[in-house]
Formats: C-alpha cells, structure tokens, sequence
C-alpha cells in the first residue's frame, strides 16, 4: 500500500508537507510548485487518503444505502439567482431519494470551512460545476470514486455528465437562419475555473459561445460586433451589452442569451427603450426556467434534462462502485428545443 512517506520520497518533500497538504492545513507556507508535485505524486503512485481513526464512518455495506458528498463550485445563492444550478439539484435530489441514495452538501467551494478529508468517508463524491485540474487531482486523492457534472471541459481521467447546450446552440442558429435571420447576435458569460479556495483561476470558453463562433464563421456571418461576452450576468453588464448591439448601424434581428435569466434582462431592456419582441428582433435562450413561458411574448428556449443528468451521474457511479470500471466516461444529455413565440419568421416578411 502506497504510504505518504513513498509520496513525500518520490516528490523531495518531508512527511510533515505531504500531510498538511492532504488536510489543507490553512497555515502551511509552500510554493503552488511544490503542492502541485506532491499531488502529482499521489496520482502516479495510486495514493488514497484514509480517513483517521476516531472519525465516524459514513460508508455502508452492499444491503445498507450508499452515502454520497456533494460539492459545488458556486455559491448556494446562485441557485436562487440562476434556477438552472436549482434545477441540477432538485433532478439528483429525485433521483436519489428513489434509490435510497443519501445526498450529503457537504460544502460549496465558497465555504468557510471545507472538510476535505471527511470525503474519504463517503461511498463517493458528485462534483457540480467548474474545478481547476489541480484541485481535482486532490479530490481524487480523498476518493477515488467521483463525477463531475456540468463541466464541458476534456476530463479523460473522470466521469463527466453534461448537458447538449453545444449541439442545442447550433440547432438555435439553424432555427433562426430557417426563419431568415442573418444579422444574429449572442450574448454570453465565460466559465470560472474554481481553485480550492473558491477563486476563479481562468476562464474558459463557454460551449454556447464556442457553438455559436463555428456555426457563424462556417456561414461566413461571423461579426465581433455582434458577440458580446461577460464575466457575469449582473443586471447592469447585460443591459450595457444589449445596449451596444441595438446601436450598432445595423442591429441584429436576433439575439441568442446565454441563460434565461440574461434573456429576462435583455425583454426589459428591448421593451423599455421601445423595441419589438419579436417584429424588430427575435430572443432565445437556454434554461426553460418557469418564468420564461410567461413573458410577453413567451420565450423560445432550451431545455435541459436536469432530471437525466442525475441520473446518469449516479449511474455512473454505480459502475465504478459495483462493477470496478475505471472512470473516464462522458455522457452528454439531450435537451430540447421549445419553441414559442419570441422568433419572427422574416421570409414571410419579406414574401418568401
């Protein structure tokens, strides 16, 4: 059995180091190179963190109910702000409660306290959202038995569910162009990587953008001016970037928002300053949240199959628990298009 002294031998470090750094101990001083090497070490030697002696175990044999931590990146306000991340929730929550599976929130990585090595004590852990690579290397360390949902990010070393929003991005824009539009603008948000401590490290690409930037050079439409992209949806940003593309000399007759919450902020906006939804530019969006039916008009939007997500994740962890498959899976999710009534069909304006 690989022990912390073979890791602290393989990456140059005392013992002392290889520990606290496994219980994230708040006081230790090393450089982010040497952390990074001894989490590399466990990884190539095949470590896993035993929980101490005294702390309550949490797994259960085969006849008793799997016990499973969950983390997520964001903060648990943003399941008000953004129903989607609820909707997440709610769908692993059914499917759990209908296998007797015990949900345990453990901590979201904004939290005060993170009791890292308390997941060694768990039959498994449900990541949800954005992880720095780094910060899953250690998670695995604690347990080896993970999957990661709503990261669309390459992550060979892991099972991943997510969602189609790339595939469902494309279909928008095939939707739109069918209906006539040319001059179709996207509203979007980058993706925060999350470090251990809750700070964003990077950002990435968005799926929905990276759909939207192929399906528009591919058509030779492509414009920067028409793309706008935030680092958040506050309230103000998505006014500003709706602002911007209305008053552009030619303003598009479509709008792609990244989220129903955006596509909410931008109606206000549009009907404010006295623009038609959708005689004088179309929205869709991404989510089907309940409000979005009962906008005026309602909203054609996407909607994912959060309820599948789940399980599939646990699906997922089921094969790796009882039939000892390795991870590296992905599992994508169909979502669905529901159309309504925010897209104006232009060839039979103009007679087609």
């Amino acid at each position: 059995m690989v022990s912390m002294r073979d890791i602290a031998a393989d990456a140059g470090v005392s013992v002392g180091i290889v520990s606290r750094i496994f219980n994230q101990d708040p006081t230790l001083k090393v450089t982010q190179a040497t952390r990074q090497r001894v989490l590399v070490a466990a990884q190539k030697l095949g470590y896993r963190y035993q929980a101490r002696r005294g702390q309550k175990d949490v797994k259960k044999n085969k006849s008793h109910p799997w016990y499973i931590a969950v983390i997520t990146s964001y903060e648990q306000r943003h399941e008000v702000s953004d129903p989607y991340f609820l909707a997440l929730r709610n769908g692993l929550d059914e499917n759990a409660q209908a296998q007797h599976i015990h949900l345990d929130y453990l901590f979201t990585l904004q939290s005060a306290q993170k009791p890292w090595s308390a997941l060694s004590r768990y039959d498994a852990v449900i990541l949800i959202g954005t992880f720095a690579d780094e910060l899953l290397a250690t998670i695995s360390t604690y347990n080896k038995h993970l999957v990661v949902i709503d990261d669309h990010r390459e992550l060979p070393n892991y099972d991943v569910v997510h969602n189609d929003f790339d595939y469902q991005t494309t279909h928008l824009l095939e939707h739109l162009y069918q209906q006539g539009h040319r001059k179709i603008a996207f509203i979007g948000v980058k993706n925060p990587v999350y470090d251990a401590d809750g700070q964003v490290t990077a950002w990435v690409t968005n799926e929905r953008h990276g759909a939207y930037q192929r399906w528009m050079e591919h058509q030779g439409l492509a414009d920067p001016a028409y793309c706008e992209i935030l680092t958040t949806w506050e309230i103000q940003a998505v006014i500003t970037s709706g602002q911007k593309l209305m008053a552009l000399p030619t303003p598009p007759t479509a709008i792609i928002t990244n989220s129903d919450p955006i596509a909410i902020i931008l109606y206000n906006m549009l009907q404010e300053n006295g623009w038609q939804i959708p005689a004088q530019v179309s929205v869709v969006s991404f989510d089907d949240i309940e409000y979005s039916r009962f906008l005026m008009p309602k909203l054609t939007t996407i909607r994912p199959a959060t309820r599948m997500m789940g399980q599939m994740a646990l699906r997922l962890l089921s094969e790796q628990i009882n039939d000892h498959r390795q991870p590296g899976l992905t599992v994508e999710v169909a979502s669905q298009l529901i159309k309504r009534n925010s897209v104006c069909d232009l060839t039979n304006l103009k007679g087609e």
